[in-house]
């Protein structure tokens, strides 16, 4: 084997349908064959299978080695800037990364950073332990002004977070009575030398962003228990949670701090001229639709 490329299927929300669409997961050309090309040629034999089947399109997150190839020679239109979001939970591993060569960096002392916020009277937050038809309702009000996302409904949130062969994934639920307000999933992982939380998912009823706010604190003050050195999130700047994340001490990660070089993008194969497949405003993203966390 010379090379791979390859995809995985994902169900689309494509404006107010469902349509099959496909993430880009793999790119490896053995060191002997490269420079002929074989990447491209791979790339475009699979997008013509893709084509056959109905896909709407192609989406993915280019490393720095591949990106050129999908945005130059494979018509794949950039979302740059990846969204990526930080929040410290402990102060020496950003001042570290931020102070990094000077040489009093060692002197700052390792503190936790406090997380303030919780659940009103009336409400609770507990772990939820599969989802179902009320996570389903939770993640239709908060799409309806999506018109492109994977769908994040119970069949594929189970697969990919409940279900996962880590058992990493941690989801906890915003409960009023019986009824599902939100919910949030996170993992800490020890990644890029220290121990990082990572939220995947914090999806609630829009107009409930007390509920939003209230399960990322919940998440955060979760993680630190686990010993999280600090919080990632990925979080388009018109996305209905971004909020919650300012809220919560959320900011944008300096491309300088980012732990490697990484893009985002997709290529259309049969979507409505209308839908603005480059336009970031259009996109729902989070870690959900990462390929490596």
């Amino acid at each position: 084997i010379a090379g791979i490329y390859a995809v995985q299927p994902a169900r689309m929300r494509v404006g107010a349908e469902l349509r099959l669409g496909v993430q880009s997961v793999d790119t490896l050309v053995d060191e002997k064959y490269r420079g002929q090309g074989l990447f491209v040629k791979l790339a475009r034999a699979v997008y013509a299978r893709c084509e056959q089947a109905g896909c709407a399109l192609v989406y993915g997150f280019p490393n720095g080695s591949s990106a050129h190839g999908f945005f130059e020679r494979l018509e794949w239109s950039k979302l740059d800037p990846v969204p990526f979001l930080v929040r410290p939970l402990r102060t020496k591993y950003a001042t570290d990364r931020l102070l990094k060569g000077r040489s009093w960096a060692g002197l700052v002392p390792d503190l936790p950073v406090p997380v303030l916020g919780g659940a009103r009277r009336g409400a609770r937050i507990e772990p939820l332990t599969a989802f179902d038809e009320r996570s389903d309702a939770v993640w239709r009000e908060f799409s309806r002004g999506v018109l492109l996302a994977a769908e994040r409904d119970a069949r594929y949130l189970n697969w990919r977070l409940r279900d996962h062969w880590s058992g990493a994934y941690r989801t906890l639920g915003f409960f009023e009575g019986d009824a599902l307000r939100g919910f949030v999933t996170y993992a800490v992982l020890g990644k890029h030398g220290g121990r990082v939380a990572y939220v995947m998912e914090l999806l609630y009823e829009p107009w409930r962003e007390d509920a939003g706010r209230a399960l990322l604190a919940a998440a955060l003050r979760g993680a630190a228990a686990e010993g999280a050195d600090v919080a990632l999130a990925w979080c388009l700047p018109r996305s209905p949670n971004r909020g919650a994340y300012r809220w919560l001490g959320f900011v944008s990660l300096p491309e300088r701090l980012w732990p490697s070089e990484l893009h985002a993008g997709a290529r259309a194969f049969d979507l409505p001229a209308w839908l603005p497949l480059g336009d970031r405003r259009s996109w729902y993203l989070s870690y959900c639709d990462s390929d490596t966390v």
